[in-house]
């Protein structure tokens, strides 16, 4: 949309976007479990590291001041709490989403889409499948073996960021498109306000209806 239609969240402007950052920090801090401290440490170290290849380079970042065995024990408990973890980044997702105007009305919008991510030497993999890779120069035919993973994201005014609410991994029973309006159909059951929902022709089947 032009940038005349964008209308910021209240939540992140100028004035209160380190007071929500530093509310939003701490809600998630009362949903993590035992090992709050350590779990808030590694989400840091993730933050400001994306190019991390292993748990090593993360515990090794200046803002994970513990020592390695400290990311095993953050992985363990937090992902017992990963489901009040997802909601809690979810609700702050939706909030902080700029929104447009239209005919007097406001409007959010989201996008869905898919990205297969090759597993072909992971043999204890589970639930791997045939995936669409066209860079695979070892068979010669654009297919791999891995999973596929389907977002939902926020669309903000800047071209290079988005806002992502959901991020799954499709099981290898349904397709990605079908999953996809899935997801879709969650999200606008947690939303507040009117959504424009963007995707591509692929999401045009009998299945994708079945969903909505």
């Amino acid at each position: 949309p032009p940038d005349g239609l964008w209308k910021e969240s209240a939540l992140f402007n100028n004035d209160t976007k380190l007071e929500a950052l530093t509310e939003l920090r701490a809600d998630l801090y009362c949903k993590l479990g035992v090992r709050k401290n350590a779990s808030m440490d590694l989400i840091d170290a993730l933050a400001c590291q994306e190019n991390a290849q292993s748990v090593t380079d993360l515990s090794s970042q200046e803002q994970f001041i513990r020592q390695y065995p400290s990311v095993r024990d953050a992985i363990h408990f937090s992902s017992q709490s990963i489901s009040s973890i997802k909601n809690t980044m979810v609700e702050w997702g939706l909030k902080s989403l700029p929104s447009i105007q239209f005919e007097e009305k406001s409007y959010i919008l989201l996008a869905v889409d898919s990205t297969p991510t090759p597993h072909a030497n992971a043999d204890c993999l589970s639930d791997r499948t045939v995936i669409h890779d066209s860079s695979n120069g070892v068979t010669g035919k654009p297919i791999n073996i891995g999973h596929v993973y389907s977002s939902v994201v926020g669309l903000t005014y800047d071209p290079a960021w988005v806002s992502p609410l959901h991020h799954d991994r499709v099981p290898s029973t349904e397709t990605a498109t079908q999953f996809g309006m899935k997801q879709m159909m969650k999200t606008c059951l947690e939303l507040e306000t009117r959504a424009i929902m963007l995707m591509d022709s692929g999401y045009n089947n009998s299945s994708c209806r079945e969903v909505v």
